[in-house]
């Protein structure tokens, strides 16, 4: 994927070198990555290198999303389900990209793209305590809670 959002923003498929400028956000944000998403605090870039060596095809599922050229961010896409032709995705912009229009560029980007390879749903598995993404989800009016628990589920129909 290489898939250009906006004049600052662009989105392109993970290599070695953009996990590498990643790792040092990564880390920054370590806390809250854990909080969120379940990452061991002692998470090494090892970690990273061994997912790019198991990365399969039809989907690219670990998307770096840039900011002036930058690595700031990713996109990660996992559990698809054939048969419904659906699948999940998360996403981090580093706390210090924040608050600039970039998660909510790249999640529009991130949408078409996915219509465009005919998935038919999109789903957001979100800590309801994580107001930052709740907030960023309420923004796209396709984008509907699923089911609620401690963890929401979000679900957007796009086919």
């Amino acid at each position: 994927m290489n898939r250009i959002v906006n004049n600052e923003i662009c989105l392109e498929s993970i290599t070695k070198s953009s996990t590498e400028a990643l790792y040092p956000l990564f880390m920054e944000d370590i806390a809250e990555l854990n909080r969120w998403f379940g990452f061991d605090v002692d998470y090494s870039i090892e970690n990273d290198y061994r997912y790019l060596e198991i990365r399969k095809p039809p989907y690219d599922d670990a998307i770096v999303i840039l900011f002036r050229g930058a690595p700031c961010g990713r996109v990660g896409l996992y559990d698809y389900n054939k048969e419904e032709s659906s699948i999940f995705m998360y996403y981090w912009v580093s706390s210090r990209y924040r608050r600039k229009g970039i998660a909510r560029a790249s999640m529009g980007a991130m949408l078409e793209y996915l219509r465009e390879i005919h998935i038919k749903e999109v789903q957001f598995d979100v800590d309801q305590e994580n107001i930052d993404s709740v907030s960023l989800l309420g923004k796209f009016p396709e984008i509907r809670l699923k089911s609620k628990e401690k963890r929401l589920v979000y679900s957007c129909r796009i086919g």
